[in-house]
Formats: structure tokens, C-alpha cells, sequence
């Protein structure tokens, strides 16, 4: 079998990176060994060069690629050159479109729930009599704002994904860091400059109402 993996065998010691990251978000370790050794891969791999390579069981490797397929991860197609039904699987290229489809498949459904979760809880101790400065309202409110937050980045990221192939996405990408950093910076500022102009209000307030009430006393007062 005439492949770069086996021409090139110290990049198979690489997979390791592969097998770390997708178990550490919840795949297993065949999954990244697998992913990995189709992204390494110049050209889509029957299952059975897979097995052979990284000495996994059919049952493993086929339960591996029905994962990944459902994830997005990788591309399965039938082998058209040898006209038959032998399966053949690549790598998809889009990797930020593979995290958006785990977003939709897996994330974003367990966050809301989690989030419609805390805040039914929060209409039941308001109902209850509680007050917003309660503790357990304060950690649920919590837990809803963290989720919000989460479902907010997840949707960024499945909108994003669907521009990765258009001339200004790597622009995006390079200047996203920055975006975020001026918005952080920018809400830090724009609360200063709100309580700034509040302080400014309430203090004019006090002065007229100060200065009306010595008008109206040096008139007579007020309850002539």
C-alpha cells in the first residue's frame, strides 16, 4: 500500500496530539488516532489500512468512523474507482465547520436545557417570595448568565462556519483576538462612563432641588 503515512511513518507519532485533544472533549482515543491518521492520510483509506496501521480491531475502527461521520468529522463514500461497494473515508477539510456540527449535535442542546433548567428554578423562588439578592437566586442567575455566554460563542461559531471558504474569513480570524479584547474593554469603559454621567445627573438634581427650595423659602416657604 503505497501511502505517505507509511513512506513517512515518524508523522504517526503525532496522533498522539490528535488522540489528547478529541479525548479531552469527549471523543475517544481511537476517534483522534483515527481522525488524525485520515488528516495526515494523502488520500482516503479503506477501513482495513486503518486497522492495519494502528492495530485497532474492525469493530473499534468501525465504531470510530460511524462516530466521526456523525460528527462531521470525516467524509465516508463508496470507492468508485474500483466499482465496488468497498468504503472508503477522508478527513473533511472544513475543521471550523466539524466544531460547529459538534456545537449543534452535542453542546448546544445539553447548555440550553441546562440554562431553561436554572431559570424555571428562578421563577419558582420568585413565586416563593425570594428577592434577587437571595443566594440561591444569585447562583442560578449565574449559571444562566455562564450559559448564555456559551450559547452566544457557539452561535458565533456555527455562523462563522459557514463562511470559511469567503475572502474576508481569515481576516476575521486574525482580527477576532482584538474584537474581543476592545468589547471587554470597551464595557469595562462604557460602565465608568455610564456611572460617571449618572453621579453627573443625581448631582445637578440635588443642586436644583437645593437651590429651588431656598428660592421658596426666601419667598415664604412652601405651605403659605
Amino acid at each position: 500500500m503505497e501511502n505517505f503515512l507509511t513512506e513517512h511513518p515518524d508523522f504517526l507519532q503525532e496522533l498522539n496530539s490528535f488522540e489528547k485533544f478529541l479525548h479531552g472533549i469527549g471523543f475517544k482515543r481511537a476517534d483522534g488516532a483515527i481522525f488524525g491518521l485520515l488528516v495526515l492520510s494523502a488520500r482516503p483509506m479503506k477501513s482495513g489500512e486503518i486497522q492495519k496501521i494502528l492495530g485497532l480491531s474492525q469493530s473499534a475502527v468501525s465504531l470510530s468512523l460511524k462516530n466521526l461521520a456523525h460528527y462531521g468529522a470525516i467524509e465516508t463514500r463508496e470507492d468508485r474507482e474500483k466499482n465496488s461497494n468497498t468504503k472508503i473515508h477522508l478527513a473533511k477539510a472544513d475543521s471550523l465547520a466539524i466544531v460547529a456540527h459538534i456545537f449543534r449535535k452535542r453542546e448546544q442542546p445539553i447548555i440550553e436545557e441546562y440554562r431553561l433548567g436554572a431559570e424555571r428554578l428562578i421563577d419558582q423562588l420568585y413565586s416563593k417570595g425570594l428577592s434577587k439578592e437571595d443566594p440561591r437566586i444569585k447562583r442560578l442567575q449565574s449559571m444562566v448568565n455562564t450559559s448564555k455566554i456559551s450559547e452566544a460563542v457557539m452561535k458565533f461559531v456555527i455562523e462563522l462556519s459557514k463562511y470559511e471558504n469567503a475572502p474576508h474569513y481569515q481576516r476575521v480570524v486574525e482580527e477576532l483576538p482584538r474584537v474581543l479584547d476592545l468589547l471587554l474593554r470597551g464595557e469595562h469603559l462604557a460602565s465608568q462612563i455610564v456611572a460617571k454621567v449618572s453621579d453627573t445627573i443625581k448631582s445637578a438634581q440635588k443642586n436644583w432641588f437645593q437651590s429651588h427650595i431656598e428660592e421658596r423659602s426666601e419667598e415664604g416657604g412652601f405651605f403659605e
